[in-house]
């Protein structure tokens, strides 16, 4: 029979960590203020989606709501903290309220911009999971197994694309 403690758990390497709901444009990607403190972990790809797998993951939310899950890294010992999982999101989301990145919604290009105030300030509240790792210093080797292990199951890309093979 197999037990779910067979089962490694890819973020037990000696991170703390907590997950909770939060509103993910003001706080993973900025709102206006984009990724001006978040940065990306050492261990993250270069940008890749195409501009239709933007537009479908914004189009996405505003139908669901949902942003989707992000993990990020807060290092303890100072006020940095650095983007584990979600760059391609956060980055969708980027280009679409500096209007460089449209969705198509009933034959028109709309982009952030095209919303009324209200309706940004109410994108503003919708929420994700957001997985905060904690530790001192910045704990490279576990930050990395932490993005493999979440990334190498999403969309493809290999082993060479990352900074530690």
């Amino acid at each position: 029979m197999i037990r779910l403690e067979d089962f490694k758990n890819p973020l037990d390497c000696g991170l703390h960590r907590e997950t909770s709901r939060r509103a993910i444009l003001h706080n993973i990607i900025g709102h206006k203020n984009i990724m001006d403190t978040i940065l990306p972990a050492h261990c993250q790809r270069e940008l890749c989606w195409t501009d239709e797998q933007y537009a479908s993951y914004v189009r996405n939310v505003l139908e669901t709501q949902d942003f989707g899950s992000f993990i990020i890294y807060q290092d303890c010992d100072s006020e940095l903290i650095y983007l584990v999982d979600g760059q391609h999101r956060a980055n969708a989301w980027k280009r679409f309220i500096a209007g460089s990145l449209s969705v198509g919604i009933n034959g028109d290009n709309i982009t952030f911009n095209d919303f009324c105030l209200a309706d940004q300030r109410q994108m503003g509240r919708w929420g994700g999971a957001v997985t905060t790792l904690k530790s001192n210093g910045y704990p490279k080797e576990a930050i990395e197994l932490v993005y493999n292990r979440f990334n190498f199951s999403g969309v493809a890309h290999n082993r060479k694309e990352t900074s530690h093979d």
